[in-house]
């Protein structure tokens, strides 16, 4: 069942063409393996590219006895790629001297100290990472007891999540499944969030075989796959006695006694015997928690439950191909422990579920986690809900920014926003519904920072609006960190957000007498809403933005667009399918070829997953 790890990791970065020598190293992350790895490099001098480790797929490289690869080059590159397999993923990455690298899981490059093996990183793991999730825009794959083909949205049975995938893929970057381990009840109507045994991983969503492979369907979709991780509790065998996780081969086995249950549990009142800690309060403003009372609550100072939950999340992302994480009911366990356990797990995105309207107590647990775990944003969920859809646009206000954590400049890349989960809605009866007119709500969410999480339901209800938000969101480049300000709330709403390479103006309510802002494109419009972006950097100056080819429409069926890059008859331009095979070279007189400053006509391309550089840069698209 091991999973095998396919992937190309694509490091791109400006530098200049000069003879200096240059020691490219690289390691695999603890329990990663692949059978051989090839190192490709260009050196680019004006409309000249060296190739000095051969054509594509580059040089076979074997690992020294110390795991460490190595490749001297006698001209820094101007970019190299690590690869191993097809798919592809961009790091923002630049060095003069020596280079050395580690490739923590399947789409996650850091710098390490040459020396220390240390990271040399500022400590921001993956959410602060311009190069990683903050561009995403993330669906929650599932709402409650939806793998009942019965329920609302339909099913989401691993199976039925696998017909999907093309789709999906097309329009989210990141999927969140529900809890996939064997949980109390068993049965197959069980949500899993009283997981009975980590190492089982045979759920009412489908088995072990079948999430492997709606796993693999969705990353050849380019869409990574985040596992909600419920290890605040535990459901026992009895009361204090838990079913032994046993892994199989490679890992350590864990049996979890009530030594590991903390000591103000439920089972106490219940005359049976547990651990010696009390469970961990974390005082944060005054925002205490108590105990789980439907589950046994573990003890995280345990060094033997700290080891046993990362030995489980190993095996997630080893054996299934998890590139995430999603904390459940993290106000149980110190922060410290999300930190740990992420750093310890590796993977592409965290973020955990810290149950809160106060945005200072988010930023303090996002701050106390290191950085390293973004949170859902609930006071802008709240501040939704206060709107409702209705005229009452202040609601959604704070001085001239959205309300809730992305409000906050340097807290924003970790906001992940949501108009409903699957807490929040029916079954549930709470109020902490939304009720309102669906498309509005989003065109509210995907026009603001933070990274978006659209919920199942509503996607399932609403996908052509929520399709034209994404594609026009990504046409200008807003992403987790840009700057969104909302310039009216007097009988209609109106906000715009400045991306990376355009702008996007958000409209909602009754605007029908206000005229188009000037310079602006109507990009996609609904009941009450509309879209208009301006795209303002397509230039090479701007390689502040990134070093990869940011790509519109993707996938696409006949003019690919590059974003941030003005394309002329002189460009070098390669196309390469997913095996790394050279399709064409492009020029301006050939059927597949430029169309005007920007575009180029890939009708010709059979369908399928390619790869374009173009001199330094680089990018991925789907041909349609």
């Amino acid at each position: 069942m091991k999973k095998i790890l396919v992937s190309i990791f694509v490091l791109v970065f400006s530098l200049s063409t000069a003879i200096a020598e240059i020691t490219i190293k690289w390691r695999l992350a603890d329990g990663v393996s692949v059978s051989q790895m090839y190192i490709y490099a260009w050196i680019t001098n004006g409309t000249t590219v060296t190739e000095p480790c051969g054509a594509w797929k580059g040089e076979l490289v074997r690992a020294n006895s110390d795991g460490w690869y190595s490749k001297t080059f006698t001209q820094t590159p101007t970019g190299f790629i690590f690869n191993n397999g097809s798919g592809t993923q961009t790091s923002n990455l630049s060095s003069s001297s020596d280079a050395c690298y580690s490739i923590k899981a399947n789409f996650d490059v850091v710098i390490l100290n040459c020396e220390t093996g240390e990271s040399d990183d500022d400590g921001d793991y993956n959410p602060g990472d311009s190069s990683s999730s903050i561009d995403d825009v993330m669906l929650q794959g599932f709402a409650w007891n939806s793998f009942s083909s019965t329920d609302t949205g339909g099913s989401t049975k691993w199976t039925e999540l696998t017909n999907q995938a093309t789709e999906i893929g097309r329009y989210f970057d990141m999927i969140w499944l529900p809890p996939s381990s064997a949980a109390e009840g068993g049965g197959s109507r069980n949500m899993g969030y009283h997981p009975r045994a980590w190492s089982s991983q045979n759920s009412s969503w489908g088995t072990s075989s079948e999430l492997i492979t709606l796993i693999n369907s969705l990353h050849s979709n380019n869409c990574r796959v985040i596992a909600d991780i419920v290890v605040n509790h535990r459901a026992g065998a009895t009361w204090n006695t838990f079913v032994a996780d046993n892994y199989g081969t490679g890992y350590t086995s864990y049996q979890l006694t009530y030594q590991h249950i903390c000591k103000d549990d439920e089972a106490v009142s219940k005359g049976y015997q547990v651990g010696d800690n009390y469970d961990y309060n974390w005082n944060v403003s005054g925002d205490l928690w108590g105990g789980y009372a439907a589950a046994r609550d573990l003890d995280h100072s345990s060094d033997y439950v700290r080891n046993a939950i990362k030995e489980y999340m190993k095996y997630l992302k080893n054996e299934f191909g998890y590139d995430g994480w999603r904390y459940d009911m993290t106000k149980g366990y110190d922060p410290q422990y999300a930190k740990e356990y992420t750093e310890a797990a590796g993977g592409y995105f965290a973020v955990g579920e810290y149950w809160s309207g106060t945005t200072s107590r988010l930023s303090a647990w996002v701050t106390a986690a290191g950085k390293t775990v973004s949170t859902f944003d609930f006071p802008n969920k709240y501040a939704i809900n206060s709107w409702n859809g209705g005229s009452n646009y202040s609601a959604l206000v704070s001085g001239n920014k959205p309300k809730g954590l992305i409000q906050d400049t340097e807290m924003r890349k970790y906001a992940v926003t949501f108009v409903d989960n699957h807490d929040t809605h029916p079954p549930h009866d709470n109020p902490q519904q939304y009720t309102g007119d669906i498309s509005k709500a989003y065109a509210y969410l995907l026009s603001n920072p933070g990274i978006p999480c659209v919920f199942w339901v509503h996607w399932v209800n609403n996908k052509q609006d929520i399709k034209n938000m994404i594609s026009a969101r990504k046409s200008v480049g807003l992403n987790a960190s840009s700057t969104v300000l909302i310039t009216n709330t007097n009988g209609y709403y109106e906000s715009q957000g400045t991306g990376d390479y355009g702008e996007l103006i958000c409209r909602i309510g009754d605007f029908s007498s206000v005229s188009s802002p000037q310079g602006y494109n109507l990009a996609c419009s609904g009941n009450g809403w509309a879209y208009y972006t301006k795209v303002t950097s397509t230039s090479l100056l701007n390689t502040h933005i990134k070093n990869t080819l940011e790509i519109y429409p993707n996938p696409v069926n006949d003019e690919l667009r590059i974003m941030n890059y003005e394309l002329t008859g002189n460009d070098n331009v390669q196309i390469f399918d997913i095996t790394g095979k050279l399709i064409h070279h492009l020029s301006s007189n050939i059927s597949l070829g430029f169309t005007n400053s920007n575009s180029i006509n890939v009708s010709s391309l059979q369908t399928g997953v390619y790869f374009i550089k173009i001199g330094k840069f680089t990018g991925k698209f789907t041909k349609k």
